[in-house]
């Protein structure tokens, strides 16, 4: 019998190891635990991808490419012209798919598009009707943006597309008929129609959205389906001074807050009754102002205290996160004296997204600019943050991810070539992994803005 000795046996553990470590994909660096086994060898137990890295099980390799980790969709475009498309809205369907929404344009007008994805980034070849791949467009009959989504239990889409509030049907994709008139509902008040950017539905099955009407702040309430419900705030309608609402967070007591955009570009948070009447206990009359930077995205804690994310100048433009308590005042206590920063690369840094895992980490997503070769690059930028408001540093590089998107061999000295990319929307699986959706562009003579979904653990 040919007996291995401990010497022989450690070689062969220590070999075994650097195996495992070096066929690690090189987007996803992990974090590796070991044991000693009874010679006192470290012994590689679990090879884990590290959180904010790529995830190379999500899309297939595309040509150029030695790595993955994110799906695109184009949509048709008409003879002789380029197809541009990007991301606005992501969700994940009680089923686990993936729904992302946004436009699609060669040349004017845009047409709202939906795109809907198994969990593991493949087409749902039933999404969109017989050879549609996972894609449709919503007829809407006018130029035309999906800039929120909502998912109702039962599958079926609900979609804020400028003047219009659309419902999906939840298998394929098209206008759902028992919903407002032909699939779409409408409202009008003093001559013009509210224009919707924001939804939520509630577990009674209505259905709140929220827009601008005559450039004022304005929240509709639907019913189930579709119809107006007058009982609401003034005919149906809430109105406020404030600017466009962006996001619904609702409470169990039937309270709801929204978050919203003012004429300066700040976030601005309304508490509303269930009847559609601001809560005078809230902020100053029911509206919290913030400041300090321009606002892009608000979440609600599980403590009823308020996230607000967007992009300050510190000196140059930066990620921040901002938290208040329930009672609308400035939680000192998160980060330093209220306030986290992110500086990506002494650049300009954009921050347009927000999601609260179910643990309380904080994720932050927009774009970062990064300049040094023939022409400033748009990457994407990921920042993620403790519940207490400190720098993740197991995220990614000291809690920041970015990816350019760039295939393998890329001059970056090319004058002609210019990247573009950003991410507008965050989601996050039940296992975990982040979702951020958007677009990236190459930008040359036969330019492609891509609608882009990238999956991160």
């Amino acid at each position: 019998m040919n007996q291995q000795t401990p010497a022989g046996r450690s070689r062969r553990l220590s070999l075994l190891a650097g195996i495992l470590l070096m066929g690690m994909p090189p987007c996803a660096a992990a974090d590796r635990s070991t044991v000693a086994n009874d010679l006192g060898v470290p012994v590689l137990l679990t090879a884990r991808p590290r959180p904010g890295t790529l995830d190379q099980s999500f899309g297939a390799i595309q040509p150029g490419y030695s790595f993955t980790g994110w799906v695109t969709t184009t949509f048709p475009a008409p003879p002789s012209y380029t197809p541009k498309a990007s991301v606005r809205a992501l969700a994940i369907a009680p089923d686990g798919k993936i729904v992302a929404a946004g436009w699609a344009s060669n040349i004017s007008p845009t047409t709202p598009v939906v795109a809907r994805y198994n969990p593991d980034g493949s087409p749902d070849s039933l999404f969109g009707g017989v050879g549609a791949d996972g894609k449709t467009s919503i007829p809407v009959g006018y130029d035309g943006t999906v800039l929120a989504i909502a998912i109702q239990p039962d599958g079926r889409i609900v979609a804020a597309v400028g003047k219009a509030l659309c419902r999906l049907d939840a298998t394929t994709g098209f206008l759902d008929t028992g919903f407002g008139i032909g699939g779409i509902a409408t409202t009008r008040s003093g001559g013009s129609d509210v224009y919707h950017t924001a939804v939520a539905v509630q577990p009674d099955g209505g259905i709140l959205a929220g827009g601008n009407l005559l450039g004022r702040f304005a929240i509709v309430h639907y019913g189930p389906d579709g119809t107006l419900d007058t009982g609401f705030g003034d005919g149906g309608i809430a109105t406020a001074d404030a600017g466009g609402a962006r996001s619904f967070f609702l409470q169990p007591d039937g309270t709801f807050i929204v978050g919203a955009t003012t004429t300066a570009g700040n976030l601005a948070l309304l508490r509303f009754h269930a009847d559609g009447t601001l809560d005078p206990g809230y902020g100053s009359g029911g509206i919290l102002a913030t400041d300090g930077g321009y606002g892009s995205g608000v979440a609600l804690q599980p403590d009823g205290k308020i996230l607000v994310a967007g992009s300050a100048y510190n000196p140059t433009l930066d990620f921040f996160v901002d938290r208040y308590n329930a009672d609308a005042t400035h939680d000192l206590g998160f980060g330093k004296g209220g306030r986290v920063l992110t500086d990506f690369s002494k650049g300009e840094d954009d921050a347009e997204a927000l999601l609260l895992q179910p643990d309380g980490r904080i994720v932050v997503a927009g774009r970062t600019v990064r300049t040094g070769g023939a022409k400033p690059e748009r990457h994407f930028a990921l920042a993620r943050y403790t519940p207490e408001g400190n720098v993740d540093h197991s995220f990614a590089s000291n809690g920041k991810a970015e990816t350019d998107f760039y295939a393998d061999g890329t001059d970056r000295r090319d004058p002609h070539l210019q990247l573009e990319s950003i991410v507008w929307a965050l989601a996050i699986q039940p296992d975990g992994r982040l979702l951020a959706g958007g677009y990236f562009d190459r930008i040359t003579a036969t330019s492609n803005a891509s609608f882009i979904v990238a999956r991160y653990y």
